[in-house]
């Protein structure tokens, strides 16, 4: 009897929030903890019963879909199956990890926990080693990684595509989805501004004596615009020719040491020829796009392509990519760390991996293995060592990569012999939020401000020169202006979210959103007033702005503060045009191939805006089909 009372009693008990039985160290009761994820408070329910840890229950989240879903959805069970929070952070979402951690942390706080026993290191033990040969290995379920072993298996292929994450996606999962590429039927339904035309005529006063190998080209974009500007068309010109001169210029940068770093022509050649064939594939296996062009931030001209994706990422474009590669028979293993190659006479023929509990993997490949590792924008220490583009980089430079991008693979490559290119450089986003350094958070803007309310810059210039010039202005910080057209684009919830973690600021004038964010508001409604003269006008005698949006007039106004981060490294391993690894003495490595951002030399010392996908599924799919095709 007295048995049964008391568990009627505990019912009762469990029911009552305020209610707390001691059990062991921990008090009986449910708990809320709260703790800074990757975008914002991840808010965590702990529940304990008989000095147990009985649920943990996430509440509320603005993670980034794809790439947080394995912490939220497997650290939860992991806590209540090993009763600790000594468990190590999900690879590739160390962000989300740490707040969950933490969050139930406060949780055992306010139960009257003592933490120190909580924490205890959880050690998993390595299984048997996992030993498998395949036709094709690819390393790096990126964008890059999924392309090329997307082709090998539709060729019939057996194929292992490994990742360290927990899920696919890379840094791809991260970007905005932007892809360029010469569309002249597409673009023949964009009508072309005064200014664009303006900006096509300075072509032709370009000398190809200044353009290196890539002088016959100018030669060549300098007889179509000459023709273009005679026929008086109203459409908007594009080319090849004009994407391969814009990614030249847009790349050819100086380092600190005087040195003058340009792309690659050949490889130049390759991605801006193959672009458009890239983009539909992508549509043929059912990655969802939009039918207009957009210009991407330092893209230099309206060719980038749109895959339909939230403001928060790329998961629609990496689902896509995964389950196409799925449905050709590619084995996917995650948390598979990729730690040396396997070369046997001068030959790379598999790889050494270790999954996360230390499990050894081997794998063997009949054919070429494929490097698609990434770049390493996520470790800032590496970029500020070999540094040789950013005055005053230090370690305490923010980024919107993932954790995962440390150089892994980059470094592997070198181990055996690897050539590297352009290590020195990297790119910054100039759009990132002022608040956390995080890309993709904020409003499309309009024009750029500083604090004092003045453009100081041709919003169309190339990322490092928007990033140079924003990093010159006051604190460091400047702000995207925009009104109801730019905030539409975004949606509803997008807006409510950014402006509640302020991200954003909203006003129904002028003056009231330039008071919210803290900047100038007479210099503001001044500045606006002259932008909108330059709409009419179609010229911007004070920067040289040649793409115009339409004016800054309708309420309700936003303004985001902005501050640039690390977001992607132009160096990395050298390759040529079939993508195969290129040794210090200058010769292909056998079997080995590489694409997407862990390789060097395709972007000099600035990447176009928008290059980069197209880089990563063109490059893919090269080294997807040439690895399959290599015999030793």
């Amino acid at each position: 009897m007295k048995k049964k009372l008391f568990s009627i009693l505990l019912v009762l008990a469990m029911c009552l929030s305020l209610t707390t039985v001691a059990f062991a160290d921990v008090s009986y009761g449910t708990y809320t903890g709260t703790a800074m994820g990757r975008n914002g408070e991840v808010v965590v329910e702990t529940s304990f019963l008989n000095g147990e840890i009985v649920s943990v229950t996430i509440v509320s989240q603005s993670e980034t879909a794809g790439v947080a879903d394995p912490a939220l959805e497997t650290l939860p069970i992991e806590i209540v199956e090993n009763q600790s929070i000594g468990l190590d952070a999900v690879t590739g979402a160390t962000f989300t990890s740490t707040a969950i951690l933490e969050a139930v942390a406060s949780c055992i706080k306010q139960a009257g926990g003592d933490l120190e026993e909580w924490s205890k290191k959880i050690v998993k033990e390595a299984g048997e080693d996992i030993e498998l040969t395949a036709d094709v290995v690819v390393i790096g379920a990126g964008g890059a990684g999924m392309s090329a072993a997307a082709v090998a298996g539709a060729s019939g292929a057996s194929v292992i595509l490994i990742d360290k994450a927990a899920a696919v996606g890379g840094n791809t999962i991260l970007c905005g989805g932007s892809y360029n590429a010469a569309d002249p039927e597409v673009q023949k339904n964009e009508p072309i501004s005064e200014a664009q035309r303006k900006e096509l005529a300075s072509y032709l006063e370009m000398d190809e004596a200044d353009f290196g190998d890539f002088g016959p080209t100018l030669a060549i974009l300098k007889e179509q615009v000459a023709e273009y500007l005679d026929s008086g068309a109203d459409y908007l010109f594009d080319s090849i020719e004009l994407h391969m001169i814009q990614s030249y210029t847009g790349s050819k940068r100086t380092g600190l040491d005087g040195t003058v770093i340009v792309p690659d022509f050949e490889l130049i050649s390759s991605l801006c020829h193959n672009a458009l064939d890239g983009w539909h594939w992508l549509q043929s296996i059912g990655v969802p796009t939009r039918e207009d062009l957009t210009t991407a931030v330092g893209a230099l001209w309206k060719r980038t392509h749109q895959v339909e994706v939230p403001p928060t990422g790329a998961k629609p474009l990496t689902d896509a990519l995964r389950d196409y590669v799925l449905s050709q028979g590619v084995e996917i293993m995650l948390n598979t760390k990729a730690k040396e190659f396997i070369v046997e006479d001068g030959v790379v023929t598999g790889v050494l991996a270790e999954k996360n509990d230390g499990t050894k993997v081997i794998l063997h490949s009949n054919h070429g293995v494929v490097l698609a590792t990434g770049g390493y924008a996520g470790n800032v220490q590496m970029c500020v060592e070999y540094n040789n583009y950013w005055p005053d980089l230090t370690t305490s430079a923010r980024t919107d990569n993932s954790s995962n991008a440390q150089g892994d693979g980059i470094k592997m490559a070198e181990a055996i012999g690897a050539n590297t290119i352009g290590l020195g450089f990297v790119q910054m986003l100039p759009t990132c939020t002022a608040l956390d350094g995080q890309a993709g958070k904020g409003v499309g803007s309009k024009i750029y401000v500083n604090k004092e309310g003045l453009r100081y810059i041709s919003e169309n210039s190339e990322r490092d020169v928007l990033s140079k010039a924003a990093l010159a202005q006051t604190d460091g910080v400047f702000y995207g202006v925009g009104d109801a057209e730019m905030i539409a684009t975004q949606g509803e919830t997008k807006i409510n979210e950014s402006e509640a973690m302020g991200y954003i600021f909203i006003g129904d004038t002028l003056e009231e959103v330039a008071e919210k964010a803290g900047v100038d508001a007479e210099a503001l409604i001044e500045t606006v007033k002259k932008y909108n003269e330059y709409v009419d006008a179609q010229e911007d005698p004070e920067f040289g702005r040649y793409a115009f949006s339409n004016k800054i007039e309708t309420a309700p106004f936003v303004i985001a503060p902005m501050s640039p981060a690390l977001h992607h490294t132009m160096g990395g391993v050298q390759i040529n045009t079939d993508t195969q690894v290129i040794d210090t003495n200058g010769n292909p490595i056998p079997g080995l191939y590489a694409a997407g951002e862990v390789c060097g030399g395709i972007h000099a010392g600035n990447r176009l805006g928008g290059n980069a996908v197209a880089d990563a599924i063109v490059h893919g799919r090269v080294a997807g089909a040439n690895a399959l095709a290599f015999e030793r």
